[in-house]
């Protein structure tokens, strides 16, 4: 049976592993503004506290120290077995602690957004990265030392096999974590999750040998009741009842009977505890009141998760505010932009009739259309629950309108890619590209699919932020850069400039800055609105203001293009979010970010340190190839995140089958590497891996663009999937391969993992840089080339 408590403890950390750390990512978003910038800082942090844990938890040098009580010979000296004892108290107290401190964690999270801005506010960049980098620490810091003392206690961690099968079991929890969390979980709350995580760890703690069993007391009778039947579930068909019996029932670990006690007291109040509160209304109740904290000021009338993000409505004095993933998605109040994006594009067409709307359908812009002579409108929304919700607090008017309203529950990017619908007018109304995620409608991928779904004479709308008496440089070259990629496809661009930036735009010659036109429209339609008389009209046709935004633009004329995998705008928006809060720190940044210099020192770096390991230290050199395999992994995860980001879209819930995948694919290398490559060519076997990540970035890098252009979302879903199968299987096959070869110089199974902890942070944080500055196809290009050169490396010092 003690091969049932290995399995259990190391599938356990997987699952607890993933669970809380996709549960922490979608607080942090929620928390600070749903930027996606957050998810690779918590990555990062999440490998770096972890690789810290477990390199805190190493064993000593010496013998048994690293040997577990149940599997070796009795102590024979009373100092063997208080070592013994010692190792075993740090495991429990681990596991105890886990899924406490995930809950205090969340609670935390929530207090402090407060902290960091108000709600829907932009938060402060710098403060937002330290709580996402910092709050990840404590639970990492106990999941690190869960694997070494895990190994220490349960395992022969003289023996490399065995720490590759503890890494082994620990990705099967992974890839069940993320498949229960991607299809099961996503949709209860933070603390529903942080309870269940409690459950279990708690219904493990008393699977261990936790005391001796008495089945005449009636603890030891539930104690002993639980175990045999787990026991019993689990049991291999290879051990017969009686010796699960003999397991259950059987010797103690040395720790003292009086810490067993009063430990298993603890435990199974716990445990009775966990299971109350799943069917207790207690803890929605807590939700409710820790959510409110996140929106001081306001009275929290709806906060819940769908699959596509956390949906929170406020009410401040009269005002509804609905907020998605912490980012401010429109207010009741907000009356008079409506009016003008909806009235200023719609009074541009001599008579539209088919109107496509994409987002903010729930404040006010349908009833604003349907004063227009319109016979259909087309309004596309991601999230059904959002609509739900939004029509809940904001009853739907006709206004005695006979137009009918088409709503599309579906993804616009690729409501756009399939329907054969043409519309006169194409209305985005959208939050800046803030996030990767909206950023897809800001591209001249997207304006050209776009184009091919407007009618002759057919007219584009969509806004940035602006500032009517001066403009920010980094909004500049944003705005700058939306109006070139605009240009680069409609053949005519007009720009509105106030405090939003409107764009209009066309492939026939039918936009005019005449307002003559357009209020002889607005009299015959027999238009009224509530904040934009005649005269305003007038007023923003013809401002002074369309002449200093011509300058802008040519001032900016080299202005990067915005891309779908080149996100520029997406960039510029974070330069401006920077430059809010700390000019000076964005003036050094922007520089050096938008320089390859980096690039060159990060290599020469990289270099160097393969150099010294190869001459110097040779025992480095496994812990290099695995640190390098781990950054690829990470690295090639995040791609897979942003590319199913910028071609399918809808990421919220999709990230943990994203995640499970990877898994799976690591899950699989694993196995390939323990059992069938043959040990007898270890360095040969780790120069091969190196070439196949290669190889494998540079596939994964000439497919996107065929990807990019499928019509189908589900054939997109589905090759993206197999892609992160495959990044797990190359990424993690290293790990067994380095394992056995740094045993050859030093028996520590925290090593190696760190390593590739260590390695997997800096793969996290990279393309956090890469891929907005560079692009995505840069970012593959440097993993190949890194692996490349390892691999070349490792042939020049082996002598291969």
């Amino acid at each position: 049976m003690q091969i049932i408590t290995n399995f259990l403890s190391f599938f356990l950390l997987g699952i607890v592993s993933v669970v809380t750390q996709l549960a922490l990512q979608r607080e942090v978003i929620n928390s600070f503004y749903g930027n996606e910038f957050y998810i690779g800082i918590v990555l990062a942090s999440w490998m770096l506290w972890t690789s810290v844990g477990a390199r805190l938890c190493h064993p000593r040098e010496g013998g048994d120290r690293a040997r577990s009580p149940a599997l070796d010979p009795p102590a024979t000296t009373a100092s063997a077995g208080r070592r013994f004892r010692g190792n075993d108290r740090l495991f429990i107290l681990i596991v105890f602690l886990i899924g406490l401190l995930f809950f205090g964690e969340v609670v935390l999270l929530r207090c402090l957004k407060n902290v960091i801005g108000f709600p829907g506010e932009v938060p402060n960049l710098l403060y937002g990265t330290l709580v996402a980098f910092l709050s990840p620490a404590p639970i990492c810091l106990l999941l690190g030392a869960w694997w070494t003392s895990g190994n220490k206690t349960l395992f022969r961690t003289k023996e490399a096999q065995n720490v590759n099968r503890s890494y082994l079991v620990e990705t099967v929890g992974f890839v069940t974590g993320g498949i229960a969390f991607g299809f099961l979980l996503v949709r209860f709350n933070e603390l529903l999750v942080a309870n269940i995580v409690i459950l279990l760890c708690m219904a493990f703690l008393l699977l261990l040998k936790v005391g001796p069993i008495n089945p005449s007391t009636s603890r030891s009778c539930l104690i002993y009741g639980a175990k045999n039947f787990v026991a019993q579930v689990f049991r291999p068909a290879s051990i017969s009842r009686t010796e699960v019996l003999r397991y259950v029932t059987g010797p103690i670990n040395p720790c003292p009977p009086a810490f067993w006690r009063g430990a298993t007291t603890v435990i199974l109040a716990m445990l009775l505890g966990s299971v109350y509160l799943l069917h207790s209304p207690i803890l929605g109740k807590l939700d409710r009141d820790t959510s409110a904290l996140r929106f001081k000021g306001q009275a929290l009338l709806e906060s819940v998760n769908s699959n596509y993000g956390n949906i929170v409505v406020t009410k401040l004095n009269e005002q509804f505010n609905f907020y998605e993933n912490g980012a401010l998605m429109g207010t009741t109040e907000h009356v008079q932009f409506t009016e003008e994006l909806v009235h200023l594009s719609l009074l541009q067409h001599k008579d539209p009739k088919k109107v496509l709307l994409i987002g903010g359908g729930l404040f006010g812009a349908i009833e604003e259309i349907r004063k227009h002579p319109v016979q259909d409108i087309y309004y596309v929304e991601l999230d059904p629950e959002l609509i739900r919700v939004g029509r809940k607090y904001i009853p739907a008017t006709a206004n005695g309108s006979t137009s009918t309203l088409h709503t599309i529950v579906q993804d616009a990017y690729h409501y756009l890619k399939n329907t054969r619908e043409r519309f006169d007018v194409i209305i985005v109304n959208l939050p800046p590209p803030s996030t990767q995620l909206v950023n897809r409608f800001y591209t001249e991928d997207f304006f050209a699919i776009a184009k091919g779904h407007l009618n002759s004479g057919g007219i584009f709308c969509n806004h940035l932020p602006s500032s009517p008496s001066s403009l920010n440089r980094n909004l500049e070259e944003l705005d700058t850069s939306i109006y070139r990629s605009l240009a680069k496809v409609f053949k005519r661009v007009i720009y509105l400039p106030e405090d939003s930036l409107i764009f209009l735009s066309s492939p026939d010659d039918v936009l005019t800055y005449d307002p003559e036109p357009i209020v002889a429209r607005l009299k015959a339609r027999g238009i009224r609105t509530d904040f934009l008389p005649p005269d305003y009209f007038t007023f923003r046709l013809t401002t002074d203001r369309i002449g200093q935004m011509r300058e802008i633009f040519e001032r900016n004329a080299n202005a990067p293009i915005n891309r779908q995998f080149r996100p520029a705008a997406y960039f510029l928006q974070n330069l401006f979010w920077l430059d809010l809060f700390y000019p000076s720190l964005e003036a050094v940044y922007k520089p050096v970010g938008s320089s390859r210099v980096p690039v060159a020192v990060l290599f020469a770096l990289f270099v160097a340190a393969l150099f010294i390991s190869a001459t110097k230290r040779p025992a480095f050199m496994p812990l290099i190839s695995v640190g390098t395999a781990g950054a690829s992994l990470m690295a090639l995860e995040l791609v897979v995140i942003f590319a199913y980001q910028a071609i399918v879209g809808y990421l919220y819930y999709r990230l943990a089958i994203l995640i499970a995948a990877l898994m799976l694919g690591m899950a699989v290398a694993v196995v390939f590497g323990m059992f069938i490559l043959p040990k007898d060519s270890e360095k040969r076997n780790l120069v091969v891996s190196h070439y196949l990540i290669c190889w494998f970035s540079i596939v994964f890098l000439a497919s996107l663009p065929f990807i990019s252009r499928w019509n189908s979302a589900v054939h997109a879903e589905v090759i993206l999937a197999i892609f992160a199968i495959a990044a797990g299987f190359f990424g993690a096959i290293i790990f067994p391969i380095s394992n056995r070869l740094y045993f050859n110089f030093k028996k520590d199974p925290s090593a190696v993992y760190s390593a590739d902890l260590a390695g997997s942070c800096l793969g996290a944080l990279l393309p956090l840089v890469f891929i907005p500055v560079f692009g995505v196809y840069y970012t593959l290009a440097f993993v190949a080339a890194a692996n490349l050169l390892i691999a070349l490396f490792f042939i020049r010092s082996s002598g291969l």
